[in-house]
């Protein structure tokens, strides 16, 4: 009796351990990374603008040339917000972009 509620336990655990690979796996679809560069209206790069994958704390901001780097973007469904002083706030769709390039409206 004993070794039957132990080959039981194993299967049991077995099967525990795949829907946890299997959740995981299918959790990371859509999953990447997005690069880009923010720049002003005559294309010079703006230094520390913030951009946030809008609905989560996921965010970065832009180095000394402009560029950024985000991990963890739902490639299909995500939107950045992205927001500097002195500029209009946008909100940027990734519809799919691996690089995007966002010039930055001053605002009045």
């Amino acid at each position: 009796m004993k070794r039957i509620s132990t080959q039981v336990f194993l299967k049991s655990g077995n099967l525990l351990l795949c829907l946890l690979a299997l959740t995981t796996a299918f959790g990371q679809v859509g999953q990447d990374q997005v690069t880009g560069m923010v720049t002003d209206q005559s294309g010079e790069a703006l230094i520390g603008v913030n951009i946030l994958v809008e609905g989560t704390n996921n965010g970065t901001s832009t180095d000394l040339n402009g560029e950024f780097t985000l991990q963890n973007v739902n490639l299909n469904s995500s939107s950045l917000l992205v927001s500097y002083i002195g500029y209009k706030t946008v909100t940027i769709p990734v519809e799919g972009r691996n690089s995007l390039n966002i010039p930055l409206e001053e605002d009045s």
